[in-house]
C-alpha cells in the first residue's frame, strides 16, 4: 500500500554523479515487499498465543496480518481463538496475540503472525488512539486514529485485553481497516455482563510522509444466516499499487446477535484475505 518514490535523474556531459549521490537515490527507491512469519501453538483452554514476525535489518516492517486454526468442534462455540491484537513494534517487528477456547480436552491451537517488509521507504510514525469500555456494557465503540500534517495511513493495527474470563467473552474487535486517506478505523464490542469494563482498548495509524494515498479495493463477501458456518472473502489490488496491508470489517450493527469471528486477515500475492466463523443466525457478511 506505500506509494512509490519517483526519482528523476539528469546526465550532464562530463559530469558523472558521486557514490554517495546514487546511493542516496538507490535508498529513495522502494524495494519488494517480502513476507517474513512466525507462528507459535499452545493446547490449553484460555490460553494466550503470542507469536512476533522480524524483518531484515535493512529493512522496515509497512504491515502486518495474521492466521490462526479455523474454529472446529462440536460444542455451541468450538475450538476458536479470538485475535485481540496485531500491531507493529518498533521499525521491524509486527505483533499478533490471541486467546484460544476450547472445551477440554483442548486440541493443539495454532496462530501465525506476518509481517510486511520493505527497504527504501519512509520511517513510520505512529498514531495511538484509547478507548474504555465502562458498564453496563453490549456497546460498539469507534476509534479512528489519524495521521498528522501532510502524512498518509498506510497501515494499521489494534490492541484489547484478553477476551476470555471464566464462562464468557469480555469483547470483541469487529473491524479493522483504513478509513480514508490519514486514518485508520477500529471497532470494538464489549459484551454484557463481563465486557462492562473498565475494559481498555487501543487503534493504531501507521503514517508516512507520501504524496498520494494508498488506493482502497472493498470486497463485500457472501451473507450467512447459518450460525458456525464459514466465511471467506478477498479484495484483489494491482501490483502498481504496491499494496502491503489490508483490513476487515462486518456488516453487522446488532451488538452481538450475529457477528463473525475472524480467524486470518493476511496478504497473499496481490490480494488480501479475510476468513471468519459466522455466530448467530442473523444476517452478515465480512
Amino acid at each position: 500500500m506505500l506509494a512509490s518514490a519517483l526519482a528523476a535523474s539528469i546526465a550532464l556531459t562530463g559530469i558523472a554523479p558521486s557514490a554517495a549521490d546514487a546511493k542516496k537515490k538507490r535508498a529513495l527507491k522502494p524495494g519488494p515487499v517480502f513476507t517474513e512469519s512466525a507462528r507459535t501453538s499452545v493446547s490449553s483452554n484460555e490460553a494466550i498465543a503470542t507469536a512476533v514476525a522480524y524483518c531484515a535489518p535493512k529493512e522496515r516492517v509497512v504491515g502486518g496480518g495474521f492466521y490462526e486454526t479455523p474454529p472446529t468442534g462440536p460444542s455451541a462455540t468450538g475450538a476458536q481463538g479470538y485475535v485481540f491484537e496485531s500491531r507493529r513494534v518498533g521499525a521491524r517487528a509486527w505483533q499478533v496475540s490471541s486467546q484460544y477456547f476450547d472445551a477440554p480436552p483442548a486440541e493443539p491451537f495454532t496462530l501465525v503472525a506476518y509481517a510486511y517488509c520493505r527497504s527504501g521507504v519512509p520511517p513510520l510514525s505512529e498514531v495511538e488512539t484509547v478507548g474504555t469500555a465502562l458498564p453496563p456494557g453490549n456497546t460498539y465503540h469507534v476509534l479512528t486514529p489519524t495521521c498528522t500534517g501532510k502524512r498518509k495511513a498506510v497501515s494499521g493495527g489494534f490492541r484489547a485485553a484478553p477476551p476470555l474470563s471464566g464462562p464468557g467473552v469480555l469483547g470483541q474487535v469487529f473491524d479493522s481497516y483504513r478509513a480514508g486517506p490519514r486514518s485508520w478505523l477500529m471497532r470494538y464490542w464489549n459484551t454484557p455482563p463481563l465486557g462492562g469494563g473498565p475494559n481498555s482498548f487501543s487503534a493504531y495509524a501507521y503514517c508516512a510522509k507520501v504524496k498520494h494515498a494508498p488506493p482502497d479495493t472493498v470486497v463485500a463477501g457472501p451473507v450467512s444466516t447459518m450460525n458456525r458456518s464459514a466465511g471467506t472473502v478477498s479484495a484483489p489490488c494491482s501490483r502498481k499499487a504496491g499494496q502491503v496491508q489490508g483490513g476487515f470489517a462486518q456488516a453487522t450493527t446488532s451488538l452481538g446477535d450475529s457477528y463473525f469471528i475472524v480467524s486470518q486477515s493476511q496478504r497473499f500475492g496481490q490480494n488480501w484475505f479475510v476468513s471468519g466463523q459466522h455466530s448467530g443466525s442473523a444476517p452478515d457478511n465480512l
